[in-house]
């Protein structure tokens, strides 16, 4: 698009070059225009004052190059040199150029026309904050804090700092000194001074360093939402009307907006949907505008409170969240120093999920096993902070359906039958930032759509985990139970060696009988075996099914991703930029335009309006409704899917419950094979001191302590061929199976605890009759 083109006229100073043709911004007192120094060609920003400027000793251009001099910050723009033109010998500021250019003229792009990206709007709440403070330190008040005197300067690696200029307003104030002097816009001043400086009543109210604090939060408001808090109906001249919102709105309201002539105020504690910060960054922002917007001097916050809550906010750490069941992305701002405990908190005060019932999940794992839940945040791997996070309800099966969130998009504007240049390009203007916003809320669309997606993906492959895990225990709790078996088949043999021994010597014990007869281990153990083949065969269908539900999971698709809709989108943005700036052309040729530039434009006009309702369409019926299809079908398989993690956890805690009867029977078996052990060394003793040897091997033996009375049988078949030597060898081969059995309960406590790190949790139902012992 041709444009016609404008010739200035070249200026110079000692050192420096400019064109008037290249207008960077006009004031009342200046032009700033594009320069370039004579010697090296740096690009710099001249600043010329105008004509009827006096140089006369305390003006506010002396007061400003004065203080510009004082001023060296990053957050401040640099004073270069100050010049003077050749031929009128006005004075000329040098200083650098941001090529970025104001805030204002950023807001007054269609892109930005309903605020900033997150990122950027924290980095001038940041910065701006940096230079106040600046100027705070000299005892200095600026007065005119606005977008259009806080510009974008663009380092060579692309970053963007923002700094304050324009410092005619400014002057040096103690902190207990008072001002009269009127100065500032009128969007951007403190209640106070507007009554006084616009409404010219004189209420005789003095003014200190704290009227930029009301400035700075009109400045962030309007820097957050492309638009100024306060709105009477008419603009600015409705004063009256702008003078009431300001000073009669109450604690906590950070907006005001009067819709139609002697309308209602509808006021908001809230920041609109159509700003571009996430819901965790508004709820740090909002309460930092209500306290800088304030008219009641005893609430306004102080430039400390301001100075720290933005340090903080700058210094906080995000964690990118999608909230599966609600379709929401939440983005998480926690303190460095705080824990993975301070973040579920946090997810629990922004959703219904409290924290013992959050799952966590990166790449279909549980959050809480990549970091280390007692360490601070900014420990964590910066692909974990990176990561997108995916948040279930660890029980799934009382989960339900929510109501998607529909965008907010404006009405069409009002298109006219006449022509008029002027209201085409503001009308074209608005259709732009409209189609921005249209394109934003498509890619947000089509991200939740993705992380429907993704989401189901993320918790099946969690599933898939966990049950492979639960066939890996399954496999350990059969080798336990084969160990188990084996230590019992051991020790009963052990039991009836030592029985068949004493029923030899004719001796019969109490403990040894009760032994011989308990059979409470061996019917827990057979339940135990019973309800292992169980879990084997319901594993093995589970696993059979899972798999089967693989097949319907793998053919859902993202819907919107083979149509292109976001290239649509950008397709007719792109198309109604290219009509704005027709538009704009035509407005600057009206005068020369032609019959037929005239037909263009009144077809131009209809494209417009055609694009509109294009886009709305793309989004309205198309992405939201397929966003919407997709998360009922989403919350579908996710109840399919509760079904299958809750089959799993049944397993999981059958397993266990299989392991903790295991446990129990080996601590019963312990206890046991303690009565063993001390009835063989009281048999021995006995023997021992009954005088018993192989030199008189019939000699007979009194009655036991601690045994049934009638003593050895003198005809016994099996007392004459028992000898000392014969019996010793017995007690060691009794002996070395205790140090076998030992060692076996050795393996299998191993076994268990292997098990009990793959985070098996049961009450352990099968044991319960053996809680007793």
């Amino acid at each position: 698009m041709s444009f016609p083109v404008i010739k200035g006229i070249l200026q110079s100073s000692e050192n420096h070059l400019w064109n008037t043709a290249d207008s960077l911004g006009r004031g009342a007192t200046a032009v700033v225009y594009l320069g370039r120094q004579k010697q090296h060609g740096k690009v710099v920003a001249v600043k010329v004052f105008h004509d009827h400027i006096h140089w006369v000793s305390g003006c506010d251009e002396i007061r400003e190059l004065e203080l510009l001099q004082k001023l060296k910050h990053e957050n401040i723009v640099k004073l270069f040199a100050i010049e003077r033109e050749s031929q009128s010998k006005r004075p000329v500021v040098v200083m650098e150029y941001c090529e970025g250019g104001s805030l204002y003229h950023m807001l007054d792009q269609p892109q930005h026309s309903y605020g900033l990206p997150e990122d950027q709007f924290v980095l001038v709440l940041q910065h701006v904050s940096a230079g106040i403070e600046y100027l705070r330190r000299l005892q200095i008040i600026h007065r005119d804090i606005k977008p259009g005197n806080i510009m974008r300067f663009v380092t060579e690696d692309g970053r963007s700092i923002y700094k304050l200029t324009d410092f005619g307003a400014a002057r040096e104030l103690n902190e207990e000194q008072n001002f009269t002097s009127m100065y500032g816009t009128e969007e951007y001043l403190h209640p106070g001074m507007y009554e006084k400086a616009v409404l010219r009543q004189s209420s005789g109210q003095r003014f200190d360093a704290k009227v930029d604090l009301w400035s700075l939060g009109v400045t962030f408001y309007h820097v957050a939402t492309g638009k100024l808090p306060f709105q009477p109906y008419g603009g600015r001249t409705n004063k009256q009307t702008m003078f009431t919102i300001t000073s009669q709105k109450e604690y906590g309201v950070i907006s005001g907006v009067q819709n139609f002539e002697n309308g209602p105020i509808i006021w908001s504690r809230e920041l609109p949907q159509s700003c571009q910060l996430s819901s965790g960054m508004k709820a740090l922002v909002v309460p930092l505008l209500a306290g800088l917007m304030e008219c009641d001097e005893s609430r306004v916050i102080t430039y400390d409170v301001l100075f720290r809550v933005v340090q903080t906010i700058a210094q906080k750490i995000t964690f990118t969240i999608f909230h599966y069941t609600s379709c929401r992305e939440l983005k998480i701002f926690i303190d460095k120093n705080e824990s993975f405990s301070t973040l579920q908190d946090i997810l629990a005060s922004q959703t219904d999920i409290c924290a013992r019932d959050q799952l966590l999940l990166i790449d279909g794992k549980p959050m809480e096993n990549l970091v280390d839940m007692t360490a601070t945040v900014d420990s964590y791997p910066i692909h974990i902070r990176d990561s997108h996070i995916f948040l279930f309800q660890r029980d799934l099966r009382f989960i339900e359906s929510e109501r998607v969130i529909h965008p907010e998009i404006p009405h069409i504007p009002e298109f006219v039958n006449f022509v008029d240049m002027e209201k085409d390009l503001r009308l074209s203007h608005s259709c732009s930032a409209r189609g921005h916003l249209i394109k934003r809320y498509t890619d947000e669309t089509l991200r939740k759509q993705k992380f429907l997606s993704e989401g189901l993906v993320c918790i099946r492959s969690y599933i898939h985990t966990r049950l492979d895990n639960s066939e890996h225990s399954a496999g350990t709790m059969e080798q336990v139970m084969k160990e188990s078996q084996k230590r019992f088949n051991t020790f009963y043999f052990m039991v009836r060696t030592i029985k068949t021994f004493c029923d030899k010597l004719n001796i019969r014990n109490r403990d040894l009988e009760e032994i011989s007869m308990e059979k409470t281990q061996e019917e827990v153990h057979k339940k135990a075996e019973i309800r292992m083949k169980e879990i084997i065969t319901y594993q093995n269908t589970l696993v059979a099914k899972v798999h089967e539900n693989c097949d319907e999971y793998n053919h859902w698709f993202v819907r919107c991703e083979q149509n292109s809709c976001f290239s649509k989108i950008s397709h007719y943005v792109t198309v109604i930029g290219n009509i704005q700036n027709r538009f704009r052309r035509d407005k600057n040729v009206k005068d020369q335009m032609t019959s037929h530039d005239e037909h263009v434009h009144q077809c131009e006009r209809q494209k417009l309006q055609e694009q509109c309702v294009a886009m709305t369409s793309i989004l309205q019926d198309h992405c939201f409704c397929n966003l919407e299809i997709m998360y009922k079908e989403a919350i579908q398989f996710l109840g399919s899917l509760s079904k299958d993690l809750f089959r799993i956890t049944k397993i999981e805690k059958n397993i266990e419950s299989v392991i903790v009867c295991q446990q129990k029977l080996s601590l019963r078996l312990d206890k046991v094979e303690d009565k063993c052990h001390d009835v063989i060394d009281r048999l021995q003793r006995t023997i021992q001191d009954s005088g018993f040897s192989s030199e008189n091997p019939a000699r007979q033996t009194q009655p036991l302590t601690g045994y049934a009375e009638g003593g050895m049988d003198n005809g016994g078949n099996g007392s004459s061929s028992l000898t000392s030597a014969g019996f010793s060898a017995s007690l060691r081969e009794i002996c070395d199976d205790s140090k076998s059995i030992a060692s076996m309960i050795l393996e299998n406590s191993e076994m268990i605890r292997r098990l009990e790190e793959c985070g098996l949790y049961s009450s352990g139902s099968l044991s319960t009759n053996l809680d007793q012992t």
